[in-house]
């Protein structure tokens, strides 16, 4: 599954990855807002490991980190 995710990175546009790193900032800490979830998007958007370990985590439904 991990080469399929990491394919699936590479073929997201900008704004896709920023939309999926802000969805797993705010599902993980239920006190930011969308400005301080895009804020730290924009500042880890460029890190192809932690897109794709936001996915891989967001898929794997299990218990969040809180």
């Amino acid at each position: 599954m991990n080469k399929s995710i990491e394919s699936f990175v590479k073929q997201l546009t900008y704004y896709e990855q920023i939309n999926l790193l802000m969805s797993f900032y705010m599902s993980n800490d239920a006190t930011l807002t969308r400005t301080e979830a895009y804020e730290r998007a924009v500042i880890h958007w460029g890190d192809d490991n932690l897109v794709q370990k936001s996915i891989e985590t967001m898929l794997s439904l299990g218990p969040t980190n809180r």
